[in-house]
């Protein structure tokens, strides 16, 4: 049987666990089934200053499920770009905020797909253990100055939903390794 998700907010590794979880995050992803879900039918947004221009794989989501204990199969997983579905959305940004809406590509969905398959798999043979949703800011272009990097995340699990924030806005920067830092800081580029 698989514990509930943590779904996690921007993290290369994972953002400062759960403690970033909205309340409302916490009630989406109680909602959200994972292995059922299309992910032709999911959407994330990522909310980042508005001097961070984000592009097609600016954003990676990794979707996996490690098993519990010693003697258990290995963990299944992948990590996938995401592709802007629009640059607005329906979601109204702070002040200094940008909000992008995130999608898969054809190739993608179905690679998210495989890996439902597997976890399901794992779930029939009554395998334990922890699946993780987590979003990375893995790129993007410059207009000024960028000091911190706080960003929120929103998922929308069908088109007919809304979307419900999963995490506040939290500096990702500080959730990074120096060396991790420091390579995100290298690729951001003036646009």
């Amino acid at each position: 049987m698989f514990k509930p998700l943590c779904l996690y907010g921007l993290a290369s590794l994972i953002l400062a666990g759960c403690s970033a979880i909205s309340p409302s995050g916490l009630v989406a992803a109680a909602r959200l089934d994972p292995l059922e879900t299309n992910p032709n039918d999911i959407s994330i947004a990522v909310g980042v200053p508005e001097v961070l221009h984000l592009a097609n794989g600016d954003a990676q989501l990794f979707f996996g499920f490690a098993p519990d204990g010693t003697n258990t199969p290995s963990p299944v997983g992948t990590t996938v770009p995401l592709t802007v579905s629009t640059e607005t959305g329906p979601l109204t940004p702070i002040a200094g905020q940008a909000i992008y809406v995130f999608g898969f590509a054809t190739s993608e969905a179905a690679q998210l797909s495989a890996v439902q398959d597997r976890m399901k798999a794992l779930k029939e043979q009554g395998v334990m253990g922890t699946g993780t949703l987590s979003v990375a800011i893995t790129g993007g272009c410059l207009t000024g100055t960028l000091d911190d990097l706080p960003v929120a995340t929103w998922i929308q699990t069908s088109p007919d939903s809304g979307f419900a924030q999963l995490t506040r806005p939290t500096d990702f920067l500080d959730t990074l390794p120096l060396q991790e830092r420091l390579q995100l800081i290298e690729r951001l580029q003036p646009c």
